[in-house]
Formats: C-alpha cells, sequence, structure tokens
C-alpha cells in the first residue's frame, strides 16, 4: 500500500460541457408530464397551495428510465413506499411544530436516509437530492393540522401512481427499450475500443437483459447482437466467428439470470459497505450546513441542507466539482427567477407553466453540466415556494443563494475534513476479488470446462473488473489516504481483460 498524493482541485476541471444522457429526453417528458397534470388541475381547482404533496409523488418519474419495465416497476414501487414514510414522518413533525433545531436534526437524518438507500438501491441520477427537497419542504413549511394528514398522503399517493403510469408508459410502445438502449451502449463502446468501457458496458447490457422478466425467445435478438459485439471485441472484427444456435442465446440468458444477486439492497447495506462511511460523512454535513444557516437567521435552512447533501456524490474532487457548480449554478438561477417572477405572480396557471417549464430545463442540461442544470434548480425551487401564495422575490432570491452557498461550501469542507476510508479500503478488497476471478478463468480455459460454468466464470470476472475500475477511480479522488497503487490496479486490470476475451473469442488458453 502506498499514500496517495492529493487530487488537484482545479476550477478548470469543472468547467466541461459533456454530451449528456442519450436518454435525457425520456427524464425530461416524463417529469413534464407527471407534474403538469396534478399542478394544473390543482390550479384549475384553486389550491395551488396542495401542490408540494403531488410534488412529491410526481417527481418520482425521474427513476429507473434505464431498467428493464419489471426492475422499473420494483423501484418504483420501492421508492413510492419509502418517500410515504418520509413525507408521513414530515407531516407529523411540522404538525407537533418542534424547535428549528429539532427541525434541522430530523431534516439532516432523514436527508442522509434517503441518500443511503438511494445508493444501495442504485435508483441513479438525481438520487435522493430531489426527493428531500421536497420532503423537508413539508417538514419545514407551514404547520400541518393533524385532520390534514390523511388527504394530505392520499394526495402524495395520487400522483406517484400517476408518475408510476407515466414512468411504465413507454412499455405500450416498446417492451424492450431499455434492453435494447443498454445493448446499443454495448455497441458503442466495443466500436470506441476502450477496455474499460467496454467491460463495463458489456456487464451493464447483460444485466439489463438478465433482469428483463420477459421470456428468452423475446429478447433472443438482443442477445445474439450482443454476443455479436462480444465477438467483435474479442477478435477485433465485426462479423461474429461463429452464428450461436437459439439454445446457446438462451443458455446464455439463464445462467446470467440464475446469477442475479436476491437480495441486492441487504448486500448493499452490509455493515462493511463503504455507503455506511458516505451516509456517515451526508449526516454531518448536512446537520452543520443547517445549523449554520439557521444561526445566520436565513429564512429556510432546509435549502442549505438540501445543498450540502446534494454535493455527495463519489469522491473528494467529485464532490468539490458539484459544491461550485451547485453555488455557482444557484447565484444565477436566483437572477433568472428575479426576471421571471413578475409572471408567476400574475396567476397561478402562469405559476405552474413556469415551474413544470423549469423542471424541463433541469432535465435537459444537468446531465451535460451541473451548474447549468442548477441555472434551472433555483428558479423552480423559488417558484414552488409561491404554491402557498405570493412571496415577495428579493427577499426568497437572497435565501435561496445565501442557504446554497453555505450548504454546498460546508459539505465540501466535511468532505476534506472526513475522508471516506472504508471506500478507499475497498480497492484493495476487490484487487483480491478480481485476481482470484481471473485465476478462475484460465483455469475454466484449462480444464475444458463446460459452458454454463464458463459463462458464470466470464460474468463473475466482467463485474470483478468493472467493481475494481469504478472503485479505484473513486479512491484516487480523495485526500491523503492510503490506497492501492495505480500500478497494481492497471496491472490486475489488464490480466483481468486478457483472461476475459480469452473465454469471449473461445480461446483454450493456457494460464500465463
Amino acid at each position: 500500500m502506498t499514500r496517495a498524493s492529493r487530487p488537484p482541485l482545479r476550477l478548470r476541471d469543472v468547467l466541461v460541457w459533456r454530451s449528456g444522457s442519450p436518454i435525457w429526453y425520456r427524464f425530461a417528458v416524463s417529469v413534464v408530464v407527471s407534474t403538469a397534470v396534478p399542478l394544473f388541475l390543482l390550479a384549475s381547482l384553486g389550491h395551488l397551495e396542495l401542490a408540494l404533496y403531488t410534488m412529491a409523488g410526481s417527481m418520482q418519474a425521474l427513476f429507473g428510465h434505464d431498467r428493464p419495465f419489471a426492475s422499473r416497476a420494483r423501484m418504483l414501487a420501492g421508492l413510492t413506499g419509502g418517500q410515504l414514510v418520509a413525507v408521513a414522518a414530515s407531516l407529523a413533525l411540522s404538525a407537533a411544530e418542534p424547535s428549528v433545531s429539532v427541525l434541522i436534526a430530523a431534516g439532516a437524518l432523514t436527508v442522509t436516509a434517503q441518500k443511503l438507500l438511494c445508493d444501495a438501491g442504485r435508483v441513479g441520477a438525481p438520487a435522493q437530492a430531489v426527493l428531500s427537497f421536497i420532503t423537508l419542504g413539508i417538514m419545514f413549511g407551514p404547520a400541518t393540522r393533524v385532520a390534514d394528514i390523511p388527504r394530505d398522503l392520499l394526495l402524495y399517493l395520487g400522483a406517484a401512481g400517476f408518475a408510476w403510469l407515466v414512468s411504465m408508459s413507454p412499455w405500450l410502445v416498446d417492451r424492450h427499450g431499455p434492453e435494447a438502449t443498454a445493448v446499443r451502449a454495448a455497441e458503442r463502446a466495443v466500436s470506441a475500443g476502450d477496455d474499460r468501457r467496454v467491460i463495463a458496458a458489456l456487464g451493464s447490457a447483460w444485466d439489463a437483459l438478465a433482469l428483463t422478466s420477459r421470456p428468452q425467445r423475446e429478447v433472443r435478438d438482443l442477445v445474439r447482437r450482443l454476443r455479436t459485439a462480444e465477438d467483435a471485441f474479442a477478435t477485433g472484427r465485426g462479423n461474429p466467428t461463429a452464428t450461436p444456435s437459439d439454445d446457446e442465446l438462451d443458455r446464455e440468458l439463464i445462467v446470467r439470470r440464475a446469477q442475479q444477486r436476491r437480495r441486492p439492497m441487504r448486500y448493499a447495506l452490509r455493515w462493511s459497505s463503504p455507503l455506511w462511511s458516505s451516509a456517515a460523512l451526508c449526516l454531518v454535513g448536512t446537520l452543520v450546513a443547517g445549523l449554520a444557516a439557521a444561526a445566520l437567521g436565513i429564512d429556510r435552512p432546509y435549502w442549505a441542507i438540501v445543498a450540502a447533501g446534494a454535493v455527495y456524490r463519489g469522491n473528494t474532487s467529485v464532490v468539490w466539482e458539484r459544491a461550485l457548480l451547485r453555488s455557482a449554478g444557484t447565484v444565477v438561477g436566483v437572477f433568472v427567477y428575479v426576471l421571471i417572477a413578475p409572471l408567476a405572480h400574475v396567476n397561478d396557471f402562469w405559476l405552474v407553466g413556469l415551474t413544470v417549464l423549469a423542471g424541463f430545463g433541469i432535465e435537459s442540461f444537468v446531465s451535460r453540466n451541473y451548474a447549468a442544470g442548477n441555472v434551472f434548480v433555483a428558479p423552480m425551487a423559488l417558484l414552488m415556494a409561491n404554491f402557498a401564495g405570493p412571496v415577495a422575490s428579493g427577499s426568497l432570491a437572497w435565501s435561496r443563494a445565501a442557504d446554497t452557498v453555505i450548504g454546498a461550501l460546508l459539505g465540501l469542507a466535511a468532505a476534506l475534513v472526513i475522508t471516506n476510508h472504508r471506500s478507499v479500503n475497498q480497492v484493495a478488497v476487490l484487487l483480491d476479488a478480481a485476481r482470484t476471478r481471473t485465476e478462475g478463468v484460465w483455469t475454466a480455459l484449462d480444464l475444458g470446462l463446460a459452458a454454463p460454468d464458463l459463462i458464470r466464470a466470464r460474468n463473475d470476472l466482467g463485474h470483478a473488473l468493472t467493481a475494481l475500475s469504478e472503485a479505484a477511480a473513486e479512491a484516487a479522488g480523495e485526500w491523503r489516504v492510503p490506497t492501492a497503487s495505480a500500478e497494481d490496479v492497471t496491472r490486475t486490470l489488464t490480466d483481468g481483460y486478457r483472461a476475459l476475451v480469452a473465454t469471449l473469442a473461445g480461446n483454450s488458453g493456457t494460464t500465463p
């Protein structure tokens, strides 16, 4: 083990415009439809003050668009149940009207729990950020009457159910759209020729196919395309060396389905998981940010809590980038809000329309640049603050900017002080696992094991290499912590790729 040097935290590293998610439009359209219908309905009924409860359910349409539909349905059901608990607890706290310090502690715990569960469930972006913002908005909002809690929960459940239907509606047009997207991503990675990207993309595509609940025959063409992509990667040719039979394709999928972990959430939440260290950091950062905002007399300290929680993604370098980008995007965004606030105050329909447009803007730009996305996040948050009635634009904008900057910077400070040692130490564990899997593959090839055993060995090795690559990249961004040397990681990955290619090429090979 060697001691890593501090990664440079450079401003130019955060000023990057990316190509963005290839499926950004799915997120954007889903959030527009799922939010617009309940909001315009409430506006027409003259009860826009209840919109926060429907937004808590509507925003779940942001999740799961990269998952096969059966897996997506389960994940969204889990999100609905988890968020129901969070909303119910927030309503109960609001009705109890505790002190601000109690609300801040409860808010920090809520954000941390949501982050932990979202990370364990691998729900993907935007993870807990949007859920936490709305949950804490309810918790810190006007006091709730106990008699109104059932109504508010029904509004949440109704909006969540509608969001579930919106998210699942593409199934009516293309039942295997997510799996086809994953296979196309693998084919593009093979064409690009980057070994690390190829292994990860092939693994993701196989996982997507294994997660589908459809019969093998319905996804056989996708399996065939993926096998062709694997062959092209292994041999450097665009055409397969042999055409696998339908039985071979079905057997491949059956074996990989059998290898899917039965209780992935339980495994992700095992006590040795690095997710617990990340959660501890989130708890400290959000608690300090909330208390600091309250001490400075800022109106909405929960914005600081949410900002601190939102910057925790990956390593210290990523936190640094997100803290700067969130702060910069928010400052610009509050000026945008000041410009559009007169329109928002015309009537409820203008307010709803601008809110929906801001949601579309977020999903259009956030995957390209986090700051650009936050230029729309800030106006949306400020527009939502007007649902219960018009609020003075100047004081509201100042509160949002101050809370966000305080939360982001204190979140960064916590990340610099508290290192995620478990995440870094995980590299050594994954190094050993990758070496063991590599040896297992060479042994399987030497012994000429039957296809199912070789498929299992290849699948295990592919996941081990992807996990090692991701963990090493994350650990490299932490400050002054012991980690495995880059040479050891590179050597192990290279050896693993050679073994994996040998299995893909159908090579009997010998152990080097």
